[in-house]
């Protein structure tokens, strides 16, 4: 038993010895409470903490006893923030107030070991505008105009400036009265319009509508604020950086001046509700400004004055507009945003693929903008299924890129202001530009068969049906797609690929071959040519395009040789042969077309009625006086009924049937025949010997808009006669246009 009692007298002893000779205190306590102690510390200085809750809004009084050493007391709010709100040394007896707003509050008292302290909190609620905390612009608290403000005193120079809120719905100038106080005037971003020290009285500053901050600093300051009225029309300095620009309203003119000296820079922020056409009005000035548009975020979204206009298309945001000029002197101006709400209009910011505009298909997208954003505008493409996008421009200078937001990337060159690619399912993001504005497109889709990649090999190549249209695109110059087809019978069949690029840009190289890896046939693009193929598996070949290339590819039953002078391989071949399967073309008893002979008038009236051109009746009901052509003769019916539907003029001399025909009449008789009018989206096409003033210049330039003559070097020759190989090429042309 004796052990035990001496066991446990030792261990009590050992933990007497190794607990530490001070404990900091931390307690809750309540108002009007005695809070006596001593501090106890192996530091240099102890801390003990107390906690409190003011109930309300109200005065905290700190009564603190002095005994004979200093120590320091700081007040802090309780929580998650724990923010320092103030604080003071005693080295005598103290008594100090803090205006406090209701919450959680603790005070800490230092000193050195063995000090000891006496502190008793008094409590008196009210409102007061220096309630602490407000040492910041988030927990400021908001003050009328035409009220003195009492600062409340500190006895610290570590206390923080109080801030104070206020806010104008106008343009105003502020006069701020003070005493005893360092005040700044800060906007809502925090930046200080202009700051003021102890000795000054009174400041004053034109300010736009907004929220306002005073941060003031010093001990039993007072001031006081009110507005007096100003001009709301006239530039407010300073307004030199986004965060300092002038509010202003929209269709509103506003009075400024530029000085290279002291103020080259203005800057104007403005709000625009709905999607607007915003028109940059600025007077005439000695020295045109740099202007730079900013989106909400700072972030620069073009920097250019076009032509001495300033005209972009906004999506709803806030915007800050910049006028920048070097000019030593002063220059002023009057300055309005004109907004005009706008429908089916690209509107900036659109230049990312998070900020693509969405286009619908058939919806006319005007383009408007006369800044640099027209060139960054990006639209969002949807296609529900592989198929034929169709880009439909205004200008004959627009270009057009496409990508599938990753790695591929399109461009489209196509011949005038129709663009087309064939496309795979899927989202693309598209760019539409030229130097010309205003402009406008519109898309439309059509689903069809398009190439896949990978197709660059034998292994990996796409099986392409017969007869079926597929659109591909050469991605890069080494780019090659290949393409397996299946030959079920032995035969003729005929191979085209239409390259989709403008001219002057390089054709790609086309060509089949069999499993052995002969070649049996090139050289098809822009052109059928047919070849003679066993039962068996072929590859046609596409490669060695320009930088990219877009084309569609068609292979099909060939025809049969049945002109002994049209054989298989003559350039005309395809051509003779379609007129002669639609029965246009029949030919000669000995079996020759004889291609080469000029062609004479009766035999182009007998293929155009045959053709079944729309402007050419099928019934005769009429008839007409020309001498040389009897009733015998055997295009009697064909003549006349040219003549009857307006294609050649009634002449008592004669219709001279077998006077060859040039090729400025073929021009006028297929354009009155198939009623074909200019194609405005055609690239204009100009002939060296063909004069605006000829009577036949006008046909042939409808001819030359939608491709059915393309000249020779330049020139067309009007007045050469014609063969009947070309007139059945050119015949074969416009019948084709007609088709699609």
């Amino acid at each position: 038993m004796h052990n035990q009692i001496f066991i446990v007298f030792l261990f009590s002893l050992l933990v007497i010895m190794i607990t530490p000779a001070s404990a900091s205190v931390s307690k809750n306590i309540q108002f009007d409470e005695q809070v006596t102690n001593t501090i106890l510390t192996e530091e240099y200085r102890g801390i003990d903490t107390y906690y409190f809750t003011v109930p309300e809004a109200g005065v905290v009084t700190f009564d603190a006893t002095y005994s004979g050493r200093t120590y320091s007391i700081s007040l802090h709010t309780s929580g998650k923030l724990n923010s320092y709100v103030g604080g003071f040394a005693v080295s005598e007896n103290t008594e100090i107030q803090y205006a406090l707003k209701a919450g959680e509050y603790k005070f800490e008292v230092s000193g050195a070991n063995d000090t000891n302290y006496d502190v008793q909190l008094h409590f008196e609620k009210g409102e007061h505008y220096d309630a602490e905390p407000n040492n910041t612009m988030e927990t400021s608290a908001v003050i009328p105009p035409n009220t003195i403000i009492q600062g409340f005193p500190h006895l610290s120079n570590s206390v923080l400036a109080d801030f104070y809120k206020f806010e104008t719905t106008e343009p105003s100038k502020i006069v701020v009265e003070k005493n005893n106080a360092a005040i700044s005037l800060k906007n809502e971003y925090g930046y200080s319009l202009i700051e003021s020290d102890e000795t000054q009285k009174e400041f004053t500053l034109q300010i736009q509508p907004g929220t306002y901050y005073l941060e003031a600093l010093g001990n039993l300051y007072t001031f006081s604020y009110r507005f007096e009225q100003v001009d709301p029309y006239v530039e407010m300095e300073p307004n030199d950086t986004v965060k300092l620009a002038q509010k202003i309203k929209l269709n509103t003119v506003y009075k400024g001046r530029l000085s290279g000296q002291t103020d080259n820079t203005d800057m104007y922020t403005f709000i625009v509700q709905e999607p607007s056409l915003i028109d940059l009005k600025l007077s005439q000035m000695e020295s045109e400004p740099s202007i730079t548009l900013y989106d909400e975020m700072g972030a620069r979204l073009s920097s250019d004055l076009y032509s001495g206009t300033y005209r972009v298309a906004l999506k709803p945001g806030t915007y800050t507009i910049e006028m920048k000029r070097f000019m030593k002197v002063t220059s002023p101006y009057t300055l309005e945003l004109k907004a005009t709400p706008v429908e089916n209009t690209s509107v900036s910011p659109n230049d990312t693929i998070e900020l693509a505009q969405p286009v619908a298909f058939g919806q006319e997208i005007q383009q408007v903008t006369t800044t640099s954003l027209r060139y960054n505008s990006l639209y969002k493409v949807e296609l529900p299924e592989d198929g034929v996008l169709t880009v439909k421009t205004s200008h004959l200078d627009s270009r057009v890129s496409l990508s599938n937001g990753e790695k591929q990337n399109f461009y489209l060159h196509e011949k005038g202001t129709v663009h087309s690619v064939g496309l795979q399912k899927g989202t693309y993001y598209m760019r539409v530009f030229g130097s010309e504005q205003p402009r406008s497109f519109v898309i439309n889709y059509e689903a069809q068969p398009v190439e896949y990649e990978s197709n660059d090999s034998t292994l990996t190549a796409q099986v392409l049906p017969i007869a079926t249209l597929t659109h591909g695109y050469l991605l890069q110059p080494d780019d090659t797609d290949i393409f397996k087809i299946k030959v079920e019978q032995d035969g003729e069949y005929r191979f085209k690929v239409n390259n989709l690029e403008l001219e002057g840009y390089t054709d790609p190289y086309v060509y089949v071959e069999n499993e052995q890896g002969t070649i049996v046939l090139s050289g098809f693009v822009n052109a059928a040519k047919q070849a003679t193929l066993k039962q068996g598996t072929y590859y046609i070949g596409i490669k060695y395009g320009s930088t990219q290339n877009a084309y569609n590819i068609l292979w099909e039953k060939g025809y049969k040789a049945i002109f002994k002078d049209v054989i298989v391989s003559y350039p005309y071949f395809n051509d003779i042969m379609e007129l002669n399967a639609l029965g246009v073309i029949k030919g000669y008893e000995d079996k020759t077309f004889k291609p080469k002979d000029l062609i004479k008038r009766h035999h182009v009236a007998a293929m155009l009625v045959r053709s079944e051109a729309p402007n050419i009746p099928k019934k005769l009901t009429m008839e007409f006086k020309f001498k040389d052509v009897l009733k015998n003769h055997e295009n009697y019916t064909n003549i006349h009924l040219l003549a009857q539907g307006g294609i050649v003029d009634q002449n008592e001399a004669g219709f001279n049937p077998n006077n060859m025909v040039t090729r400025a009449q073929m021009a006028k008789m297929l354009v009155n025949s198939f009623g074909l009018t200019y194609n405005n989206d055609a690239e204009m096409r100009t002939f060296k010997d063909v004069e605006d003033s000829s009577w036949y210049a006008e046909y042939v330039k409808i001819l030359a808009s939608h491709g059915i003559t393309t000249g020779s070097n330049g020139y067309f020759k009007p007045n050469e006669p014609l063969q009947r190989q070309h007139f059945a090429a050119f015949l074969a042309r416009t019948l084709k246009f007609q088709e699609n």
